[in-house]
């Protein structure tokens, strides 16, 4: 190893060198998806299904209600080329039973669940692949800050993309700059879930996923 390197470098590198040699390739695949359950005083729940395109294609999971919940009469589906939106309503309560994405488990990306009650009460989930439910009567909050901050943070520590990037931090950051240098890549990557997340800015899937491989 260079001598360049200073020993906390050294200490990291070896780090990472380990995490390659002893654990399984783990990454999000894609953005993740968001399901919105909105109360309305009618007794009915507007839902919203927000979920990428990986390729051209939707992964093969749907979101499923409680089980009072009634089906819906008809749904709208809109496709933007990055995502696809369907909108429906149904006779229901968010006061007990279970909400569940079905085919999660076979993913390797995350759900934003966002409740918002008839009384104005607001509850957030983040669901993933080990995780694909959670129970109505259970008062866990996630809020939207802090799960994204926890998700930007996991899919740098875990995604061997990420961890490759780090590596090439360590050998060109001056150690003295190298925490702000990662906290600003994570805070980065957790900025930009929330905004994709929620629709506020799109770009083609394409072109930006061959300039993150070129860089």
């Amino acid at each position: 190893m260079s001598s360049t390197l200073t020993w906390l470098q050294q200490i990291l590198v070896l780090w990472l060198g380990a995490l390659f040699l002893t654990s399984p390739a783990s990454a999000h695949e894609i953005r993740p998806a968001a399901l919105g359950l909105t109360e309305q005083a009618d007794g009915n729940v507007a839902v919203i299904w927000k979920q990428p395109v990986l390729s051209g294609r939707k992964l093969r999971m749907r979101p499923v209600l409680p089980a009072q919940c009634a089906p819906p009469d008809q749904t709208r589906q809109e496709f933007s080329g990055a995502a696809t939106v369907e909108t429906w309503q149904t006779a229901c309560r968010l006061d007990r039973g279970e909400i569940r994405i079905e085919g999660l488990e076979q993913t390797l990306t995350d759900v934003f669940v966002r409740l918002t009650f008839a009384d104005g009460r607001e509850q957030t989930r983040v669901l993933r692949p080990a995780s694909p439910s959670f129970s109505l009567n259970a008062q866990i909050n996630d809020s939207p800050a802090s799960a994204y901050l926890r998700i930007g943070g996991e899919h740098m520590l875990f995604g061997w993309d990420h961890l490759l990037f780090v590596l090439g931090l360590l050998l060109l950051t001056p150690v003295r700059q190298l925490l702000w240098v990662i906290t600003a890549f994570t805070a980065g990557h957790s900025i930009t879930l929330a905004i994709t997340a929620f629709g506020l800015f799109r770009l083609p899937s394409g072109p930006v996923e061959l300039l993150i491989a070129l860089s």
